[in-house]
């Protein structure tokens, strides 16, 4: 028997593949099992692959039994794709996210079905993750086998950290009245590498925009001038307007008034989970029964916010 070389089809099992020519190597054979099972596998799976667009507004895909290979395009929305029911021992099912954008494919088991660890869900975050599962019906499991996941959202297009930025206050001898919840002014950009888009935007120069989902480090800090305070609080925290949670305060710093009416400063470092489109400014609020004023110095970074994505 005799086998001929050509091209393996699309969806060619890599595992089975690996197999079989390690086999050949120890046989002496070219091409001969490995390109058989190769072949023969990868046109029965072929057979029953299907590819899946997003519809906006309708994201939910269920699959059928046969749906062995789903190729799935998110570009007009997200995607949750529910696995078929649990069939015979070995069936598998393989699910590949094929647009680069911002959309996610959410894998979901069907009602009374888990997977091995228990949970329900696996997330294809960006271009060519994939999922590979086969069922094990005696435990009414579907088991991962294999995947490509990397750990963050795309940022459209973009599938690394979302960056840091700085922004300063150079300027401005700013007000901060007593008893009133202040927003502290950062007019001053010092470096902005926010992707897919910049933090900071001279239209809003006291915000930042969150351009990605993810865990952040924020820093904050200011200093005030002699005053002729002696006894009261300063209060620094994050103001933060969520889409999805609405406005929160966040983090947060307390520290006394200087008995004395000396120059202090203020300030807070803290890790935060942000939603994408957040909106993040610092707060500021002292009570000494007289307006304090933020102490101003062109070319020295006194008062100001930066931020970085970490995760």
């Amino acid at each position: 028997m005799s086998f001929t070389t050509g091209s393996y089809p699309p969806f060619a099992n890599p595992h089975i593949a690996e197999l079989a020519a390690q086999l050949d190597a120890s046989l002496g054979v070219a091409n001969g099992l490995s390109q058989y099972l190769n072949q023969s596998l990868g046109e029965a799976i072929s057979a029953n692959a299907q590819i899946i667009n997003a519809v906006a507004g309708a994201p939910n895909v269920v699959l059928v039994t046969l749906d062995h290979a789903s190729i799935c395009y998110t570009t007009a929305g997200p995607l949750n794709v529910t696995l078929p029911p649990i069939g015979s021992v070995g069936r598998m099912c393989e699910i590949i996210k094929a647009s680069n954008d911002a959309n996610g494919v959410t894998v979901n088991t069907p009602a009374g079905i888990t997977f091995v660890d228990g949970t329900t869900q696996f997330i294809l975050y960006n271009q060519n993750d994939y999922v590979d599962i086969i069922c094990n019906p005696a435990n009414l499991q579907w088991s991962i086998r294999g995947y490509r996941q990397r750990g963050l959202p795309v940022n459209g297009g973009f599938s690394g950290l979302a960056g840091s930025a700085s922004v300063s206050d150079l300027n401005d001898n700013q007000t901060i009245p007593s008893g009133i919840v202040t927003t502290m002014t950062i007019n001053t950009k010092q470096f902005d590498t926010g992707l897919p888009t910049p933090y900071w935007n001279s239209a809003t120069p006291n915000i930042f925009t969150i351009p990605a989902t993810g865990i952040y480090e924020v820093d904050a800090y200011a200093a005030f001038l002699q005053s002729t305070a002696t006894s009261g609080i300063i209060v620094m925290y994050l103001v933060v307007q969520d889409p999805v949670h609405g406005q929160i305060y966040a983090g947060g710093n307390v520290i006394p008034v200087p008995t004395n009416g000396a120059v202090c400063a203020i300030t807070m470092s803290n890790m935060f989970h942000f939603d994408s489109g957040s909106l993040i400014s610092v707060g500021l609020y002292q009570v000494s029964g007289i307006p304090m004023t933020l102490y101003a110095n062109s070319g020295t970074n006194f008062n100001g916010m930066s931020i970085n994505q970490i995760g």
